[in-house]
């Protein structure tokens, strides 16, 4: 199936479709206005949970049928960030708002591990959570480790320039590129967040990279890069 969460402020859906021919499995409406955050599948036991997050309201969906089965507050604010987890536990962060995380059961609503205000939280950028650590990156130029047991902070570190695409985790590594210069930065994915490498793209860096048999495909605002 293609999730396609369509928060808009009139005829707002989420739609489950056939992804062969587009033919449109379920449709279940919503009414919470504008959303950008992309939906999550996260498998729990024998089962899948479709997760459909905005402002004010997360949903718990039962991802066969598109019915709703729960219903939770866990940010405020225009919703951009999407959702990341872990094992059972899920997690949000928007700026102007906090960050929470949540405990997911095979069964029944989540149930709150803990929650912060905070004002250094991601505007566009979606977080990453690896081994136990949430990595975050924020538009005024921080990157972030916050332990996912408690939420405390592990480690910051402060750039010149922000952050718009997503950090991403692969191999053991945590890949961030800044959205002015286009400088890509490598650092290690653990409690010490070491800086391996900071290579020049040339060219301010936007759209989340992907990894995909030991290749990084990334999009500049001029140039399509991939990198072995």
């Amino acid at each position: 199936m293609l999730i396609v969460q369509w928060d808009q402020d009139e005829q707002a859906r989420v739609m489950a479709l056939n992804k062969s021919d587009g033919r449109t499995l379920w449709e279940t409406p919503r009414e919470l206005g504008m959303s950008w955050s992309t939906p999550l599948v996260m498998p729990l036991c024998d089962n899948f949970i479709l997760l459909v997050h905005a402002t004010h309201s997360t949903w718990g969906m039962e991802l066969a049928s598109g019915k709703k089965l729960w219903e939770v507050e866990a940010v405020s604010g225009e919703v951009a960030p999407s959702l990341a987890w872990e094992g059972d536990v899920w997690l949000a962060a928007n700026c102007y708002s906090r960050m929470v995380a949540f405990k997911q059961p095979p069964d029944g609503a989540p149930q709150q591990l803990w929650g912060f205000d905070e004002s250094n939280m991601p505007d566009v950028a979606s977080p990453v959570i690896s081994g136990g650590l949430v990595f975050l990156v924020t538009d005024a130029g921080e990157v972030l480790c916050h332990d996912l047991s408690d939420g405390s902070n592990v480690w910051s570190k402060e750039f010149d320039d922000g952050f718009y695409a997503s950090p991403v985790v692969a191999a053991g590594r945590l890949y961030v590129a800044d959205r002015v210069k286009g400088l890509f930065r490598v650092f290690t994915a653990d409690r010490e967040g070491r800086e391996l490498a900071v290579n020049p793209m040339g060219e301010p860096i936007c759209a989340t990279p992907a990894f995909s048999g030991g290749s990084m495909i990334v999009r500049g605002v001029k140039t399509l890069f991939c990198v072995e």
